[in-house]
């Protein structure tokens, strides 16, 4: 497993082109700071390492420090899967057969980005299901107190 930790952030995909009256569309300032940025962090990392070939998983954690009240994480996906691929982490994002994008904590502040190569012995049951998403994930059931606790928590009833 590759795991690549970041303080650069992504931007949202609305903040990385503009209008360009004559010329139409063209990379905004932020985003190229932001690709050469990561595309240096992206280096740093795959020295040494050999790329992914062929289909992948990967596991996207953006810091929740750096989010916004309007942020969506998952907006921010596709720039940073063209970075991996025109740096040669993986061969081509068509091949990534699960992704998941969401907020967290990450060590340098920015983000964390799991790559692996796809074993689809071991993600049978996340592709299929079972019916049962505890067993799929392989966690036990919370009990009834557990998840009265959760539902007081985050205000759900």
């Amino acid at each position: 497993m590759m795991i690549i930790e970041s303080p650069h952030t992504p931007p949202s995909q609305n903040m990385c082109y503009r209008n360009v009256v004559g010329k139409g569309r063209a990379k905004t300032q932020r985003y190229r700071d932001w690709l050469v940025a990561f595309g240096y962090d992206l280096n740093l990392f795959m020295r040494g390492q050999q790329p992914i070939k062929g289909p992948y998983t990967m596991v996207v954690t953006i810091d929740r420090r750096t989010r916004h009240k309007l942020s969506d994480a998952s907006n921010r996906l596709k720039v940073l899967e063209d970075a991996i691929v025109a740096h040669g982490i993986v061969q081509d994002d068509r091949f990534a057969e699960l992704v998941s994008i969401g907020w967290g904590d990450t060590e340098k502040g920015g983000v964390r980005v799991e790559i692996e190569a796809f074993d689809p012995a071991a993600n049978v049951r996340i592709i299929r299901g079972s019916g049962d998403v505890y067993a799929d994930l392989g966690v036990s059931r919370p009990t009834e107190k557990e998840l009265a606790e959760l539902r007081r928590k985050f205000g759900v009833e």
